[in-house]
């Protein structure tokens, strides 16, 4: 038997469809999207892809995130890998829809679904990295200087992130800062223990305090649409890892550039990916991918990632083979 997936899902691509598969749920409509009665954290929302996302940011709620094929497949259990998961899956959703399971099936040889392929969008916003708006700064900053215990421990800070090198860090801009001192004229010391550092991108100047838990990351200088390891990118390469933050941007760039690899992160793990990005980067690389942590976070960032048909996977996952998968 073959199933036409690919249209099964655009024809379901409705809230309802969503709304017929989790009836114990109260949905409540706020304009375009529904949030939930049962929890603030769980929603759903048409994506600027057009695709229906189901986004469950809920610890109330054991619930899959993802389309409309995903969160059925999770939530009821089925294993897509085979055929009769994929019948299953399929005729689940068929039956939420109201469709007729049997408008999208012939009988054939099976033939497991295509999953996305590079697509260059066209009429999307334009987003161009490190530059949205003109510049602003909150502060200004000092460097340390090259034996300062600040810079001492900095080192051993990146080292145990990757055995990221000083060369790599200062071709990516990341200085060691004795201090900053803000727009009021208040000046703040590190040390050894307390150190700091900066990383550039663009005119975007990002500080980390790494053992300040409440004010770990800001910005001392802003234009936007910050996309750390952007332009140190060369025009055209093997493939491009989008990473879950700055450590793995330069652990990948360090220890895989010789391969034609290379790594960029937006402002934080949870930041969609715009697609003025994408195509640029499908323009460049022969293939785009994203890499995110081996966490919830991670998880819902991986499968928001693949319905913008980018290949996505996790830390602690095998990457090759994961990514591979994903073709």
């Amino acid at each position: 038997m073959y199933i036409n997936i690919d249209q099964l899902k655009t024809d379901a691509n409705q809230p309802e469809t969503f709304l017929n598969i989790l009836p114990d749920l109260t949905p409540v409509k706020r304009g375009r999207s529904y949030r939930f009665k049962e929890s603030s954290g769980l929603s759903l929302f048409t994506h600027q892809s057009g695709t229906v996302i189901l986004n469950n940011f809920s610890d109330k709620l054991d619930l899959p995130s993802g389309d409309i094929w995903t969160v059925t497949a999770k939530l009821y259990g089925y294993d897509t890998s085979t055929a009769d998961g994929v019948k299953q899956t399929a005729a689940t959703i068929a039956s939420a829809a109201g469709l007729p399971f049997d408008n999208y099936t012939t009988d054939n040889t099976y033939t497991t679904p295509v999953k996305p392929r590079k697509a260059i969008k066209t009429n999307v916003p334009e987003w161009k990295p490190n530059k949205e708006r003109k510049k602003h700064t909150s502060a200004t900053y000092k460097l340390a200087s090259k034996d300062a215990p600040e810079r001492v421990r900095m080192l051993e800070y990146f080292k145990a992130k990757g055995d990221i090198n000083a060369h790599t860090l200062d071709k990516y801009g990341v200085k060691c800062i004795e201090s900053t001192t803000n727009t009021k004229g208040r000046t703040f010391n590190y040390t050894g223990e307390n150190f700091a550092f900066i990383f550039k991108a663009g005119e975007n100047i990002k500080r980390k305090q790494p053992t300040n838990s409440e004010y770990k990351e800001l910005y001392i200088q802003s234009t936007g649409n910050y996309c750390f390891g952007y332009d140190q990118l060369p025009d055209t390469g093997a493939a491009v890892i989008i990473a879950a933050g700055e450590s793995d941007t330069l652990a990948i760039n360090d220890k895989a550039k010789q391969t034609g690899i290379y790594a960029i992160c937006l402002n934080s793990e949870t930041t969609t990916i715009p697609d003025t990005l994408i195509n640029d980067l499908n323009k460049r690389f022969t293939r785009v991918m994203a890499l995110f942590d081996n966490d919830d976070t991670g998880h819902q960032q991986t499968e928001k990632t693949r319905i913008q048909g980018i290949p996505a996977t996790h830390k602690g996952k095998t990457m090759g083979y994961e990514l591979m998968d994903e073709k």
